[in-house]
């Protein structure tokens, strides 16, 4: 089979699409949040600590959130 090369101008629609999706996804999760009172960076860190107390990895991986929103 024969696989396509993918151009600059492809990858860079990617790039634009995935962005928009996750912006999209983390105003959604920071809308649901927003009643309890908590920020999608607190709700990582508290999640994260429920489920591992004492990890040394970056809690907010998983969720795609940089260590920057914290």
């Amino acid at each position: 089979m024969k696989q396509s090369k993918k151009t600059g101008a492809d990858e860079r629609s990617l790039g634009k699409i995935l962005k928009r999706a996750d912006k999209r996804c983390s105003s959604q999760k920071t809308a649901v949040l927003k009643p309890v009172g908590l920020t999608l960076a607190q709700y990582v860190a508290l999640a994260e600590l429920e489920h591992k107390q004492g990890s040394r990895r970056y809690p907010g991986a998983a969720c795609f959130v940089s260590p920057q929103a914290s």
